[in-house]
């Protein structure tokens, strides 16, 4: 719950003291939840300092760069894609990609983003 509700303290508390499982997709303190709400601080958290995986997906297949575009979340994506390593092509369980999600969503610059990223990397 803290994950997405953007309680950076805590969230910093329960992973980097507690041992709380980064890559429960499902479960609430994980870095899917906070990219899908937008919490780039959270997001850092997870990925820099705990080493949670930019790659991990929900039971859907959706990855935390899928539902932070599909909730319009630019600086998440970016970070992600940049600095943490994620895969900017990697399809959901549906085949859907983050770029697709992005697009269906209306959020246009990120799928620009994306697309640089998938073609950028092709190369």
């Amino acid at each position: 719950k803290a994950a997405s509700t953007g309680h950076l303290d805590v969230v910093r508390f329960l992973v980097l003291n507690a041992g709380a499982d980064l890559n429960q997709a499902e479960k609430g303190e994980t870095t899917w939840i906070a990219a899908a709400k937008g919490h780039l601080d959270i997001v850092r958290l997870l990925c820099s300092e705990a080493g949670a995986n930019p790659n991990h997906a929900n039971n859907y297949g959706s990855t935390p760069t899928y539902v932070a575009a599909q909730n319009g979340h630019l600086d998440v994506v970016r970070y992600l894609c940049t600095d943490a390593g994620a895969d900017a092509n990697q399809a959901n369980t549906y085949g859907y990609t983050p770029t697709y999600a992005a697009e269906q969503y209306g959020y246009n610059k990120i799928a620009r983003y994306l697309r640089g990223v998938v073609e950028s990397n092709m190369l």
